[in-house]
């Protein structure tokens, strides 16, 4: 009887293990994005300029691994930054000619965007419960270009539309996985994010002068940083 009570503890246990192990996992991860290069410019005299600030992310996934080494990850990313439209209502000023000491006003809305993506996972074990892990997706980004407004005192007024398009973005990250206990495993990342859209027909209504249809794009480039947390399969 002590012999079968034995096996069967042996095979529990065996099982646990087996289910515990890294075929892949499901994770949500948070984190801080800094935007880079045109898309962190706040120079009104460049054209591909984002007025850009630091922002928020979400990161929902799925990997799976093929064999030690290799897997497949899939991704949903949404992503959102505040936008400092200041410069570009001072260049606005300017340009009309108000004169100093007259007050302005300016407002806009966020950039936003969310992505879907997949591609190459690789993974590579440091310690028993440590791995060091990576990324290289690709996929399509939804992205919303915000809207800004400029407004003087006894002045005119300006304000270009928000518009909404679709782009290809790349991702390519690496970072660190721990293994908590039994199916938990905590997750550190950085990724890199690139991404290009293009706004065509951007309405701006003018206050002194017919409305304008502008198209532009503009190069969108982040660095993210996160934690989260995985269910390991």
């Amino acid at each position: 009887m002590k012999n079968l009570l034995s096996l069967i503890s042996l095979f529990l246990l065996l099982q646990v293990n087996g289910i515990a192990q890294d075929s892949g996992y499901f994770a949500i991860s948070r984190g801080i994005s800094y935007p880079q290069g045109n898309f962190a410019s706040n120079d009104p005299n460049n054209n591909l300029a984002g007025y850009a600030e630091s922002g928020g992310f979400l990161n929902l996934s799925f990997t799976y691994k093929f064999n030690k080494y290799l897997g497949a990850t899939i991704l949903y990313n949404l992503q959102a930054y505040e936008t400092d439209g200041e410069p570009m209502t001072i260049n606005f000023t300017q340009t009309i000619g108000v004169p100093m000491g007259i007050e302005y006003v300016y407002g806009s809305s966020t950039w936003s965007m969310g992505s879907y993506l997949a591609g190459i996972h690789g993974s590579f074990t440091i310690l028993k419960k440590l791995c060091f892990e990576s990324n290289l997706l690709i996929g399509y980004s939804n992205v919303w270009c915000p809207s800004i407004s400029h407004l003087v005192y006894v002045g005119p007024w300006e304000v270009r539309q928000g518009k909404k398009n679709s782009t290809i973005s790349f991702l390519i990250g690496a970072g660190l996985k721990y293994n908590i206990i039994g199916h938990v495993c905590l997750l550190a990342n950085a990724e890199y994010m690139v991404a290009r859209p293009e706004f065509k027909n951007v309405e701006i209504i003018k206050s002194d002068g017919p409305d304008l249809y502008i198209s532009f794009s503009k190069p969108i480039q982040v660095l993210n940083y996160s934690l989260g947390l995985g269910y390991r399969l």
